[in-house]
C-alpha cells in the first residue's frame, strides 16, 4: 500500500458495489458503465495491494480485507457528507441543476466534472440522470438539460455541443468468437445492436454497402444500454463517438473499421435564454463547449 490516499471515485464505487452486492446496480446508481465500475475497483485493489471483492456470476461478496476496509470508508464518507451539510449557508456553493441523459451523464460528463470543479469551485453541480420531459424544465427547477436530437424545444435555447459520428464497436471477447470480420458487409452476418435514433443503414451506405436497414438482435431507447450490451458481448453496436472514449481507452470495447457516418442528431445543451442566464449557468455552457472542442482535436 502507498502513503497516498486512493481516488475518491474508487472508494464510492467500492462502497456502492458492497452495499448493492452488484456491479450492475452500482453502475446504475453512479451513472457510469459496468466496465467503469470494474476499472475503479481494480484501481482500488491495486492501490491497497489486496483484493476487496470476490466476483461471482450473480453477485459480488466482500473479502475479509474488504469487510474491514468497508467499515472504515463508510464512516469516512459519512463524515464528508455531514461536513457539507453542516456548512453555514454563506459558505455553500452556487447550485447548478443539470438534467442529462443517462448515457451522456455516465459515459461523458461524470469523468470530466473534476475539471469543471477545479475551475469553478464555488459552483456545486447536481446531475439528474433521469429522462424527464422538457415540459418539466420549470417544475423541476432545472438550469440546463442535455438532449440528443435536433435541439429544438419551445421556450428553451439549444446550443450544439458537437457533431456526432457513428461507428461499430464490440467487446474483444465477441470479436474473438465471431466469424472473421474483414469487410463492412461481414457485419450483416453478425448480431447487430442499435439505438432507435441511430439506424445502421447510413453507416453501411458510407461503407459502400447498399442494403436496407438490417434487422438488429436488439434495439434500445438508451444509448448507454447499447454500449453496455456490446461490452457484455451481446453483439456489435453502432456507437456515438462522444460516448465511447473511456471504453475504447480501457479496452472494454474495440472499434471496427475507420469508417464513420455523421449522425442526423447531436447533443444539445438546452436552457432558458430569457431572462439572461445567470453567470454560473453561462460558465457551465462555456465549459461544455470547450470540453467538446478539446475532444474533437
Amino acid at each position: 500500500m502507498t502513503n497516498r490516499l486512493p481516488p475518491l471515485h474508487a472508494l464510492t464505487a467500492f462502497e456502492s458495489v458492497a452495499r448493492n452486492n452488484s456491479f450492475t446496480k452500482a453502475a446504475e446508481e453512479l451513472c457510469i458503465t459496468h466496465g467503469a465500475v470494474s476499472h475503479r475497483i481494480k484501481l482500488l485493489e491495486t492501490h491497497l495491494g489486496v483484493p476487496v471483492l470476490e466476483r461471482g456470476s450473480r453477485r459480488s461478496t466482500l473479502t475479509r480485507a474488504g469487510t474491514a476496509y468497508l467499515h472504515a470508508i463508510t464512516e469516512a464518507l459519512a463524515i464528508l457528507h455531514n461536513a457539507e451539510r453542516n456548512l453555514p449557508d454563506k459558505a455553500r456553493s452556487q447550485r447548478l441543476k443539470v438534467n442529462a441523459l443517462p448515457a451522456f451523464a455516465g459515459n461523458w460528463l461524470i469523468e470530466r466534472l473534476e475539471d469543471f470543479q477545479k475551475k469553478y469551485p464555488d459552483i456545486e453541480i447536481e446531475v439528474d440522470p433521469l429522462t424527464h420531459s422538457l415540459s418539466q424544465f420549470d417544475s423541476l427547477k432545472l438550469d440546463v438539460a442535455i438532449r440528443y436530437g435536433s435541439g429544438l424545444s419551445p421556450n428553451l435555447l439549444g446550443i450544439k455541443l458537437k457533431e456526432i459520428r457513428l461507428y461499430p464497436v464490440c467487446s474483444p471477447h465477441y470479436l474473438s468468437q465471431a466469424s472473421p470480420i474483414r469487410h463492412p458487409e461481414d457485419l450483416l452476418k453478425e448480431s447487430l445492436l442499435r439505438h432507435n435514433a441511430d439506424p445502421w443503414e447510413p453507416w453501411f451506405q458510407a461503407a459502400g454497402v447498399f442494403t436496407p436497414e438490417p434487422k438488429p438482435v436488439a434495439t434500445f431507447g438508451d444509448a448507454r444500454l447499447v454500449l453496455d450490451a456490446a461490452a457484455e458481448g451481446h453483439g456489435i453496436a453502432l456507437a456515438r463517438d462522444m460516448l465511447t472514449h473511456t471504453a475504447l481507452r480501457d479496452g472494454t470495447l474495440v472499434r471496427l473499421f475507420d469508417i464513420n457516418v455523421v449522425s442526423s442528431s447531436s447533443y444539445f445543451a438546452l436552457f432558458k435564454s430569457k431572462p439572461a442566464p445567470q453567470p454560473h449557468i453561462s460558465a457551465f455552457i462555456d465549459w461544455l463547449l470547450d470540453q467538446s472542442k478539446l475532444e474533437a482535436t
